[in-house]
């Protein structure tokens, strides 16, 4: 039986394994129970930064709780902590995905685009609910995760076609809006179509310039 020790969390390893199979570390054996790590300390960097985003979020929660407080005792009348917990709980929620090592960047553009929609309709509720967030917000959001997409799909031309599956979520979130521009009282039809249009260009662009590997791509994510 083996007995190495991992510097890093400080476990003995039982078997013959190159990784630590808890920091996942590399290993070798530089003397007799001396290990060196081969490659940079990425884990250490993530551990510091999850101990960071921890650290901020209970501050928050601490902070919410007081404003809860204040507002219960000094401005009932007035909801104005619900405002200051939207705005905390998408902050903390983004700070949480974003510094998330194993989610590509692709998942989070289109995640963080939804979680973006859903707080702009809860902070426009939250003060009243005037229209804004179903007007402007939902279009605006789609549009950047446009931006983002059409971007990266530019920088990283070695992968481009694994930014298709997002688009055509993008293109749905897109409909969707479009139905809300529509129907909904406090809907910007004109701009929902311009989002729609945008959309569709970007994708139909990006099938037509890849044409083989493009539709290759489709068919293998979406069973077509």
């Amino acid at each position: 039986m083996s007995d190495r020790i991992c510097k890093n969390c400080r476990l003995r390893i039982a078997d013959n394994a190159k990784t630590c199979l808890f920091c996942g570390r590399v290993l070798t054996k530089e003397s007799d129970n001396v290990l060196v790590n081969m490659y940079p300390a990425i884990f250490h960097k993530t551990r510091m930064a999850k101990r960071i985003v921890w650290s901020f979020t209970f501050a928050l929660i601490l902070i919410q709780v007081l404003l809860f407080v204040l507002n219960y005792y000094l401005d009932a009348g007035h909801r104005w902590s619900f405002v200051t917990a939207v705005v905390f709980a998408y902050g903390i929620f983004s700070m949480h995905y974003l510094t998330a090592w194993n989610k590509s960047h692709i998942r989070k553009l289109f995640i963080q685009t939804f979680a973006t929609i859903l707080f702009l309709l809860s902070l426009d509720a939250g003060l009243g609910f005037h229209g804004w967030s179903v007007q402007y917000g939902m279009s605006c959001s789609i549009l950047v995760l446009d931006l983002f997409l059409g971007g990266g799909m530019l920088i990283n031309r070695t992968n481009w076609t694994s930014y298709l599956t997002t688009q055509v979520y993008a293109i749905a979130l897109a409909v969707i809006n479009l139905c809300i521009g529509i129907f909904a009282k406090e809907g910007n039809p004109l701009l929902a179509w311009i989002v729609l249009l945008v959309t569709l260009v970007l994708f139909g662009v990006a099938v037509l310039a890849g044409s083989r590997k493009a539709k290759s791509e489709l068919r293998r994510r979406f069973y077509i």
